[in-house]
C-alpha cells in the first residue's frame, strides 16, 4: 500500500502543475500574434516616446478592449503601458543630456516645457495680470 504525500510534496506539485499551466497559456498567447503586435507596438513607443499615444484607440486598432490590452502589454512588456511610456521617455531624455544637449533644448524637444506662443493666454497673463511678488516691492533690510 502506497502512503499518501506529506504536505511540502504537495506544495510542490501543485506549484509544478501552476508552473505548467502559466508556460502553456504563455506559449498560446504568443502563438496568436497579439504578443508580436504589442512588441511591434513597444518598438514604435521607443522610437517616438514623446508622440502623443492614446491607449483606448491603440487597442481599439488591435481589435481588443481597453482593459483586454492593458491586461496583456502587462504580461508580454513586465509593464503597465503607462509605466513603459514613461520609462521610455525619462531614457530618451537621460540619453539626450549624456550626449551634452542642454537642459533647456531636451525639455522642449520632449515636449516638457512649451513656447510661451503655444499658450498666448498664459503669456498675456503672466505680464499683466499676475501681482508682483511681495519680497520684490520691499527693499532688502541690511543687517
Amino acid at each position: 500500500m502506497e502512503t499518501p504525500p506529506d504536505h511540502a510534496e504537495c506544495v510542490l506539485l501543485l506549484e509544478r502543475l501552476l508552473w505548467i499551466a502559466q508556460s502553456t497559456r504563455l506559449r498560446a498567447d504568443r502563438r496568436d500574434g497579439l504578443h508580436d503586435q504589442l512588441n511591434v507596438l513597444a518598438a514604435q513607443i521607443r522610437a517616438e516616446p514623446f508622440r502623443n499615444w492614446y491607449y483606448p484607440h491603440l487597442a481599439r486598432d488591435l481589435g481588443i478592449s481597453y482593459s483586454h490590452f492593458r491586461a496583456r502589454f502587462r504580461e508580454s512588456l513586465e509593464s503597465t503601458p503607462a509605466a513603459f511610456l514613461q520609462r521610455c521617455r525619462m531614457l530618451t531624455i537621460a540619453r539626450e543630456l549624456e550626449i551634452g544637449q542642454s537642459i533647456k533644448s531636451v525639455a522642449y524637444g520632449s515636449r516638457l516645457l512649451r513656447p510661451r506662443k503655444t499658450f498666448p493666454v498664459f503669456s498675456a497673463a503672466s505680464s499683466a495680470c499676475l501681482p508682483e511678488p511681495t519680497w520684490l516691492r520691499f527693499p532688502a533690510v541690511v543687517l
